[in-house]
């Protein structure tokens, strides 16, 4: 859809987009730049009209809706600025005219990419998937203007055309879509992946993330698993020495218990008289 930038004035009077960028979401500023003579600013009244049916919005500091429009006077720089709270879709490539006594300029507030932007409303940064050293990222922003303009680096190599960008128009703004697929190697995956777009003027973090963290990288999760495996190894030799050890001695008791049931009751009653004898023998030589 095209828009035609129209304006109309009359005398001294003109209004410009206030700081840019301008942001939706937050609050925009139009200033209206009054006569620069003696007339200005309160001799005559101040308006501003708002859309296509032209409809009243501010006169002289009131507003017929103050939670959306409000007038600021500046009578020091001859300025009427109105704020517009919330900026929002409907806010613009619709007509704004400002007018004091006699004078107004008129024109369309167009969407241009140089002055507005839309920042995404997803959390940012992102953490990517990792599995092993195949690095996958897949962020979608619903809503963003104007397109973004993405880098990725890791560590001192950029790697961007690796990212795969695809937008689609949603009204007037844009639904973004960032990938990115990328095999590292042990020594580049101890870098940082930082991803960044630019949208408009402003930069975004998308990821900033250490693929092979030392709690992550593969190579040490091959270690200790290593290092477990030789645990477990010698833990069950250790467990397998002491129950062989313990069965032999348990079997040795039996054999020597076995051999003692074995010998005839007379050999041990033979046995016993003569320990008793030597006893004797003992007392009679006290």
């Amino acid at each position: 859809m095209l828009f035609v930038v129209s304006y109309i004035a009359t005398g001294q009077v003109i209004w410009n987009l206030g700081e840019l960028p301008a942001v939706f979401g937050k609050d925009v500023q139009l200033v209206c730049t009054l006569p620069n003579n003696t007339f200005c600013c309160r001799k005559y009244n101040r308006i501003w009209n708002v859309g296509w049916k032209y409809t009243l919005t501010i006169m002289n500091d009131k507003s017929t809706n103050d939670t959306k429009y409000c007038e600021e006077l500046d009578e020091d720089t001859h300025k009427s600025i109105i704020t517009i709270r919330d900026f929002s879709v409907g806010d613009v490539n619709i007509p704004y005219e400002c007018v004091y006594g006699f004078w107004k300029y008129r024109a369309t507030l167009v969407l241009k990419e140089d002055e507005f932007e839309f920042h995404p409303e997803e959390q940012l940064p992102v953490k990517p998937a990792v599995n092993g050293y195949n690095i996958s990222l897949n962020v979608t922003f619903q809503l963003v203007y104007p397109v973004p303009v993405c880098t990725a680096i890791i560590g001192v190599k950029n790697i961007s055309s690796e990212l795969i960008l695809s937008s689609t128009t949603t009204q007037l703004l844009y639904m973004s879509t960032i990938v990115l697929d990328y095999r590292t190697s042990p020594n580049e995956c101890t870098k940082s992946l930082i991803v960044t777009c630019l949208v408009g003027r402003t930069v975004l973090k998308v990821a900033d993330f250490t693929p092979c963290a030392s709690q992550d990288s593969p190579s040490m999760l091959f270690a200790i698993g290593i290092v477990v495996a030789v645990c477990a190894v010698v833990f069950f030799l250790i467990l397998l020495t002491v129950c062989w050890y313990a069965r032999r001695k348990r079997k040795k008791n039996i054999g020597e218990n076995d051999k003692r049931e074995n010998v005839p009751l007379k050999s041990r009653q033979d046995e016993g008289l003569a320990n008793l004898g030597s006893q004797e023998d003992k007392r009679v030589t006290i």
